[in-house]
């Protein structure tokens, strides 16, 4: 057989067409993995209320509408007059952004500027650092015998495996790339002390940190810029009015009110938002609440609701926490739910995320994900 020649030796290979068809399909299937969506650019019903030092105030009378991490245009006529990017919302309809090019300080009338808006790209997250409380992190309602994580996470399964320390690494199942940006590997960290958790939180250790209801600093709640608490609502968990006979009258509830602002930092959810009320149930009898003297906080939750309650009630009811799922968002049907038993809140915990990771966060199911992640085995009472 003759010796090659030259051009045959530098000629690149060329695969059998079969192998051609599979190479080109495995690299389109790699590229819409890994591609993030596409995002384009909208009016938004908002207006700017604000602006100063290269930081603007943008509000709508939609929530939803303004995410962390969405581009922003200001636009008049049609003529940008400057970008920027959203860094946290201070509530669901106020916005605080950052411009990044060009400048709203001779604008005299911000309210004419046309808003537009693009949602954040969210790129997929090869990894996470998850801080959770520990098993020795008693909160006011309930104790953890012992704690841990739930397996499926984001429409993903995940191994785990334990390492020193009481950490944990989740590692998911090799199924392919799920719709919901689901990380490779999530690295848990169970923390007994909530300082020492905000603290791993500020230095950076963590990209996510969940709370019990009712922990974290002042500080760590502020709305300052690119700080943003979202609370994630658990799919167990109820504080509930026991009464020892059935009674139909509803509770009122201006001293649970207090009671939730000033104990709990807000993070419980009224049952009225998940189980609407009819109008002829709104009303109840003035109550006096007794905490079981089983709950870890029974004893300041008595002094906030005394203090809320102010004087001599119709009637008294006990204020338990029951360890039950709270079926979805209608629990009518489910077996707890007896003339004896009223709930008045569902549990939410406060997760804090890294300002960038914000989007890829909201793609994987947002703060009701994480927070069901924890797993509490065996509470009490």
């Amino acid at each position: 057989m003759p010796a090659n020649t030259y051009a045959d030796r530098v000629r690149p290979h060329t695969p059998p067409r079969a192998q051609q068809s599979a190479l080109v399909g495995a690299a389109l299937a790699l590229m819409t993995c890994v591609a993030p969506a596409r995002a384009e650019w909208r009016d938004l019903p908002a207006r700017v209320v604000w602006t100063r030092s290269g930081f603007v105030y943008v509000a709508s009378p939609d929530s939803g509408v303004l995410s962390p991490g969405m581009g922003l245009r200001f636009v008049r006529g049609n003529r940008e007059r400057a970008g920027g990017t959203v860094l946290s919302l201070l509530d669901p309809w106020l916005a605080l952004a950052r411009l990044e090019s060009g400048a709203l300080a001779g604008e005299k009338r911000l309210d004419r500027l046309r808003v537009r808006g693009m949602d954040p790209i969210a790129k997929r997250v090869g990894s996470l650092r998850l801080g959770l409380p520990g098993r020795k992190r008693v909160n006011l309602l309930f104790a953890c015998a012992r704690t841990g994580v739930n397996t499926r996470f984001a429409d993903a399964n995940y191994d785990v495996d334990s390492l020193a320390g009481g950490a944990l690494r989740l590692r998911r199942v090799a199924d392919g790339f799920p719709a919901s940006g689901a990380p490779d590997t999530l690295h848990v960290r169970f923390f007994s002390d909530a300082a020492d958790q905000e603290i791993a939180l500020e230095r950076g250790e963590l990209d996510v940190a969940v709370f019990w209801p009712g922990e974290g600093s002042t500080r760590l709640r502020s709305d300052a810029p690119g700080r943003h608490t979202a609370r994630g609502l658990r799919s167990r968990g109820v504080v509930a009015c026991l009464t020892t006979a059935p009674d139909t009258a509803r509770v009122g509830g201006v001293a649970l009110a207090v009671m939730n602002r000033e104990a709990f930092s807000g993070d419980l959810l009224p049952w009225g938002e998940l189980e609407p009320v009819a109008a002829s149930e709104e009303a109840g009898r003035f109550a006096s609440f007794h905490p079981d003297p089983a709950l870890p906080g029974a004893r300041l939750l008595e002094r906030v609701l005394a203090r809320a309650t102010g004087g001599a009630a119709a009637r008294t009811v006990r204020l338990a926490y029951l360890d039950v799922a709270i079926a979805g968002r209608d629990a009518v049907q489910a077996s707890w739910r007896t003339r004896h038993v009223q709930p008045v809140f569902a549990l939410r915990c406060p997760v804090l995320v890294a300002p960038e990771l914000r989007a890829a966060v909201a793609r994987m199911g947002g703060a009701d994900a994480f927070a069901n992640l924890l797993r509490c085995e065996r509470s009490a009472p």
